[in-house]
């Protein structure tokens, strides 16, 4: 932040990151997930049941990538047990809903 103007939020901004980038990153899953189904129900003419299927791949994915790369700042590799039970936990919160 290097605009005279915006060092005010700075300190907020170092303090509450990781609130803010969920925050930012969650409504752009939220985004991928409305945008993905439009595109497969209305323009693509799929069933609808596929289409769910599809936008729930593409919105996981997104997830997991943006999270992965900016929220959660991995200090070293992700084992594949925590990929797992981070993409079985999404699935099961897709399915409560």
């Amino acid at each position: 932040m290097s605009l005279p103007g915006l060092r005010v939020f700075q300190k907020p901004y170092t303090q509450h990151k990781s609130v803010l980038l969920h925050l930012f990153l969650g409504g752009s899953t939220t985004a991928i997930c409305i945008g993905t189904f439009i595109l497969f129900d209305n323009y693509l003419d799929m069933d609808v049941l596929v289409a769910n299927l599809l936008f729930r791949v593409c919105s996981v994915s997104f997830a997991y990538v943006t999270n992965r790369v900016w929220v959660f700042l991995p200090r070293n590799r992700q084992s594949p047990g925590k990929r797992n039970s981070f993409l079985c936990g999404q699935q099961i919160g897709y399915s409560v809903i």
